[in-house]
């Protein structure tokens, strides 16, 4: 069947054409109103062989990994700033958080799983991830060696949950403006101030507030 049907919501539509398949049917979908589930966006996909539209919703809604299949399928037009919200009792992996983040400039809101889920990756994952997220409050491991202080603190910026990681080692006055705190796991060891300068004792008490771990 071709045809074009006339717009509706993700869910009218994916109720009322309960028979359509994707290898008979070329149909026009266009999706309206703001809001659309991952998981409708996804059956409307599987109805038709035309690119289904749904460039007018503003926010997706649904499991990370239903969202995660919409936002990477050619067969659905979305807005490039389509706003996300994480439903459900899943936690979305790092990977999912890492896809959904570089697929839409969007505000991503996370779950209740997801915002106490701990997560472990390298520096730049991690980042990836939780570019735009603040609200996070598991555990954050920063693996695959030492880390520079700007990418710890913008880690430590998406969570208040504890941050785990090895910072590059440096002199303290450079490290002291490390924006972790005492319930933070930073591996710190401490190097020669630039021209022979003595480290000052002030500095040492000050990263001592950023780590829960002894300072080398």
């Amino acid at each position: 069947v071709t045809a074009v049907v006339a717009s509706d919501s993700a869910a009218n539509l994916n109720t009322n054409l309960a028979n359509a398949t994707t290898g008979l049917d070329a149909l026009t979908l266009t999706v309206n109103g703001t809001t659309a589930s991952a998981s409708d966006l996804i059956a409307l996909d599987a109805k038709t062989s035309v690119v289904v539209g749904a460039t007018a919703i503003t926010t997706i809604t649904g499991n990370a990994a239903d969202i995660k299949t919409v936002l990477e399928s050619t067969g659905i037009n979305k807005a490039a700033n389509v706003n996300i919200t994480i439903t459900e009792n899943t936690p979305a992996t790092l990977a999912e958080l890492i896809a959904i983040n570089n697929a839409t400039t969007g505000i991503l809101t996370l779950n209740a799983e997801s915002i106490s889920a701990d997560y472990s990756g390298n520096v730049a994952d991690v980042k990836a991830a939780f570019n735009g997220i603040t609200t996070h409050t598991g555990k954050i491991e920063i693996t695959g060696g030492t880390v520079n202080v700007a990418d710890i603190n913008t880690v430590a910026g998406a969570t208040s949950g504890e941050v785990t990681a090895t910072v590059t080692p440096g002199a303290a006055s450079i490290l002291n403006v490390l924006t972790t705190n005492a319930t933070d796991a930073i591996t710190i060891t401490v190097t020669a101030e630039a021209g022979a300068a003595a480290t000052q004792a002030s500095h040492l008490v000050a990263l001592n507030t950023h780590t829960n771990k002894a300072i080398t």
